[in-house]
C-alpha cells in the first residue's frame, strides 16, 4: 500500500462505519508496519475500491480478537482484521476476489486456516452471509472490551503440496 492508497483506505474505512473499526492515519501506518499481507482492489475508473488488512499468527499485533485466536489456534493462521468495499463497488465480486487472493497468499505460505471476526452487535448481517458463502464457520462468540459483540469465524484451507503445514 502506498501513501496514496492509504488515503483511499481511510476514505473507505470512514464510509464503512460501524462495520469496521475506525482507522486514522497513525493507526493505519502502525498496522501497515506490522504485516505485509494487506491488500487493495482497484478499478480503472474509480481507483481503490476495497481493502483487506490481514496478519499472520506470529505478527506483533495486539487486536483483541486476534489475540483470542492466537491463544486458541495452534496451527499457523492468517487473521483478516478488516475488509471493506465502497458502496459503489459492492455486489461486483470484489470482496470475494480479495478473499481468494488472501487464501492464495496463505496457501503459498503453507498456512492452513483463515480467521476473522464479524460484528453481531452492532449487527453486520451482510458480512455474516458473505463469510458463510465463502466457507467460514462461526467458532466462538466474544464480547469485546469496547462494547461490541462479535463472532469469531474460521475457514480451513488446503495447503499447497509444496508448502506443508
Amino acid at each position: 500500500m502506498t501513501s496514496l492508497d492509504s488515503i483511499s483506505v481511510l476514505r473507505i474505512n470512514s464510509e464503512s462505519q460501524p462495520n469496521v473499526a475506525r482507522l486514522d492515519r497513525l493507526e493505519l501506518d502502525r498496522l501497515q508496519s506490522l504485516s505485509p499481507h494487506h491488500l487493495i482492489a482497484e478499478s480503472t475508473q474509480a481507483g481503490v475500491v476495497a481493502y483487506l488488512l490481514a496478519f499472520a499468527d506470529d505478527a506483533d499485533y495486539d487486536g483483541e480478537e486476534f489475540l483470542k485466536f492466537r491463544n486458541s489456534v495452534t496451527a499457523p493462521f492468517l487473521y483478516i482484521d478488516q475488509v471493506a468495499v465502497t458502496s459503489q463497488a459492492k455486489g461486483n465480486g470484489i470482496g470475494a476476489a480479495l478473499y481468494r487472493d488472501v487464501e492464495q497468499l496463505a496457501d503459498e505460505r503453507g498456512i492452513g486456516s483463515l480467521c476473522c471476526e464479524i460484528n453481531i452487535f452492532p449487527p453486520n448481517s451482510d458480512s455474516i452471509a458473505f463469510h458463510r458463502k465463502m466457507g467460514f464457520r462461526a467458532v466462538r462468540r466474544l464480547d469485546t472490551l469496547d462494547g461490541r459483540a462479535v463472532e469469531l469465524y474460521a475457514k480451513g484451507i488446503k495447503p499447497c503440496s509444496n508448502n506443508p503445514v
